[in-house]
């Protein structure tokens, strides 16, 4: 297992314990994207938006997911 296949499992099971936490989802999105995963990225980015959907950041780091598999 690579170290970005192990951060990405360690912040999948940290959002199992919190699955609400924008934050953490987000984080999770750019170490997605990072490995071009970028639909993985992209639904982790939606999820996002919509527990929160004022956040600015977010919708940034959507704006460069879906920039970047385009």
């Amino acid at each position: 297992m690579s170290f970005g296949d192990a951060a990405i499992e360690a912040l999948r099971q940290a959002l199992a314990l919190s699955p609400e936490n924008v934050l953490l989802r987000r984080h999770l999105a750019e170490v997605l994207a990072q490995a071009k995963r970028w639909n993985e990225a992209e639904a982790e980015l939606q999820e996002a938006m919509r527990i929160d959907p004022a956040d600015e950041e977010t919708r940034l780091a959507l704006a460069r997911v879906l920039r970047g598999y385009a």
